[in-house]
């Protein structure tokens, strides 16, 4: 659910330094090029930027990447939960019934944050925040939280403690927080390729950890292909699948990079706003959408849904989820995801 950091699971090979350069891909006839910027620290997770420009163009391609960087941190300094100065972490320390004033991006994505609460029957659910602490802290003394633990952090989940109205959030409970990194990635993402549509760019391509978009051609013409990472493998660059897509968002949610380990045992980083308790069974879900605030949600949801849950999802929208049982993984997917992998396309 709610987490300060999704997976990389959707992985180009981010790099670790920062670094703005022109990269010269293929040249086909259409001859373009790509800027390229690798960032290792917007919204606590790696991120990569591509912007496709017309041959000698370069300089439109950095302005163009240059607009996607401040679009997102600007979405990381209102929305983040590790800083103190943002619009979250204000409204997580105030008491209840304290109306905080939001900007219109915060207010913007805790009202999908809603609608996806009520969709999903509280499987995604932004108030889920003191669950993960909770595991956390008891990752830390390494033992697994009493029962008792588990119910009294429960009674400060739910979207029920929220109001929004005027412009302004309000909690209806003591110790009731809000986390949005189910929904924000994917929120800046859609925000960065707006910016560089905005700024010329032809075509474009947004990482941001598991959360990606891309819009256009790709510098070699045609359709982006995109790595799904295997679960299966602790190796970057292992793929078990290509995606190959023109305007599309894919949001990647898995357990196999950040896990809580308790007394030698391995759990989710993935809690169910609903038990309280680790989501153990489903190792990775992917989804494709239209726009990363919808690719990026369903992936959190269905993390915790599972198989059931892809029945729940609107029109044009695809996803695979991987469940495991018994040590075997097996995939299952929406009946449009197979015709958007490369290998199904002549």
């Amino acid at each position: 659910m709610s987490r300060p950091s999704r997976i990389a699971a959707v992985v180009l090979a981010v790099g670790c330094a920062a670094a703005l350069m022109v990269w010269v891909g293929r040249q086909r006839q259409n001859q373009r090029v790509a800027v390229e910027a690798r960032i290792p620290s917007i919204m606590g997770t790696q991120t990569l930027l591509k912007a496709v420009v017309g041959a000698g163009d370069q300089e439109r391609g950095r302005r163009a990447i240059q607009a996607a960087e401040a679009a997102l941190r600007d979405v990381d300094a209102r929305m983040s939960t590790w800083v103190g100065s943002t619009e979250l972490s204000k409204f997580n320390a105030a008491p209840a019934n304290t109306a905080m004033p939001l900007s219109i991006p915060t207010l913007e994505v805790l009202a999908a944050a809603g609608r996806f609460a009520e969709r999903t029957g509280g499987a995604f659910d932004p108030t889920c925040r003191p669950l993960l602490q909770l595991w956390k802290r008891c990752e830390q003394e390494d033992r697994e939280p009493t029962a008792d633990e588990i119910a009294r952090t429960l009674a400060r989940v739910g979207w029920r403690h929220i109001r929004l109205h005027d412009g302004a959030m309000a909690k209806l409970v003591d110790g009731v927080e809000v986390d949005l990194g189910g929904l924000a990635k994917g929120y800046a993402v859609d925000a960065a390729v707006q910016a560089m549509r905005s700024a010329g760019a032809a075509g474009g391509l947004v990482q941001c950890g598991g959360d990606l978009r891309v819009f256009g051609d790709s510098e070699n013409g045609g359709p982006w292909r995109i790595g799904i990472h295997d679960p299966s493998s602790t190796q970057s660059g292992m793929f078990a699948e290509r995606l190959r897509l023109a305007d599309h968002a894919v949001s990647t949610s898995g357990d196999y990079e950040r896990y809580f380990t308790i007394r030698g045992r391995r759990r989710s980083h993935i809690i169910d706003p609903r038990t309280g308790l680790p989501v153990d069974s489903v190792p990775q879900v992917t989804v494709v959408a239209s726009e990363g605030i919808v690719s990026d949600g369903w992936s959190t949801a269905l993390t915790v849904l599972g198989p059931e849950g892809l029945r729940l999802l609107p029109p044009g929208v695809e996803a695979m989820v991987i469940v495991t049982s018994a040590g075997q993984a097996r995939a299952h997917k929406t009946p449009g995801f197979d015709r958007l992998l490369a290998d199904s396309v002549p």
